[in-house]
């Protein structure tokens, strides 16, 4: 089975059909290569609620960002005596159910899927969050519980990154309980669970004024009507921020959405 992953630069005999490529990240030299991998043995695993899913694309999203960088340090430092080691990458994906377990009721054999990365609990109880750091391995077993079915209308190169923004940005809009004519600023506001947020609210059942802050701010104010947006600042502490860009005394804020937690201060 073919897959895509981080590797030591050995990998380079086995590539297929030559894809082996260096790259840089953070100053830190990655090696990525696409080659035939044996496929896994789930047969000590599997038990009546496990399925296996056949990835059919994948995604990588902020949180593996320092996954990538140690699954690599860890392919150099095993890079002696010509010896192949890789590590597959991603924490969402899309794919096909191809194994289901006999107590399995939720899907069937083909049925298109990605993950359920509701938190902290699932729905049936079970544990919540990412369900794999490893979403670009072909093959991959899981429990029924940490799957959802896909919408026919939905492409896979959307499916693939769309359960862990989207999931995150609708539980945070809930726990918010916005009111009417509440007053709300996003931060970050070019992240992915930012701009997902900035979708959900466009379907806030109440009516509510919307506001921006990013380091980008002059970039995106033409963005501010097709965000739903009454406007997009600096952030406070930015170099460039001017009296008439940054939050200033006049804006008092209902709610705050801050995905990072780490761009306000409040003062009581």
């Amino acid at each position: 089975m073919k897959t895509f992953a981080i590797c030591n630069s050995c990998m380079q005999n086995i590539a297929s059909d030559n894809f082996f490529d260096e790259f840089t990240i953070d100053e830190h030299k990655l090696t990525v290569t696409l080659f035939e991998a044996p496929e896994p043995d789930f047969t000590s695993l599997f038990n009546s609620h496990s399925v296996v899913v056949k990835v059919k694309a994948f995604s990588c999203n902020y949180r593996d960002r320092a996954l990538i960088h140690r699954f690599a340090e860890q392919c150099q430092k095993l890079s002696g005596n010509q010896k192949y080691f890789y590590s597959p990458i991603g924490s969402e994906f899309v794919g096909q159910i191809v194994k289901v377990g006999s107590e399995v009721n939720s899907f069937c054999i083909g049925d298109r899927v990605m993950s359920d990365v509701s938190y902290p609990f699932k729905v049936d109880g079970n544990f919540g969050g990412v369900i794999t750091n490893f979403a670009s391995q072909r093959f991959i077993l899981f429990s029924e519980h940490q799957l959802i079915k896909v919408p026919t209308s939905m492409p896979d190169e959307i499916a693939a990154a769309f359960s862990l923004s989207a999931q995150t940005a609708y539980s945070m809009v809930r726990k918010a309980n916005l009111k009417e004519n509440d007053n709300v600023l996003i931060t970050a506001l070019t992240s992915n669970t930012s701009l997902a947020i900035v979708e959900r609210l466009k379907f806030c059942d109440v009516n509510i004024n919307v506001f921006g802050m990013s380091s980008k701010a002059p970039s995106l104010k033409e963005h501010i009507k097709g965000w739903g947006l009454k406007n997009i600042f600096l952030p406070p502490f930015s170099q460039k921020v001017h009296l008439k860009d940054s939050i200033c005394s006049d804006e008092k804020f209902d709610v705050v959405f801050d995905p990072f937690i780490d761009l306000l201060k409040f003062r009581k």
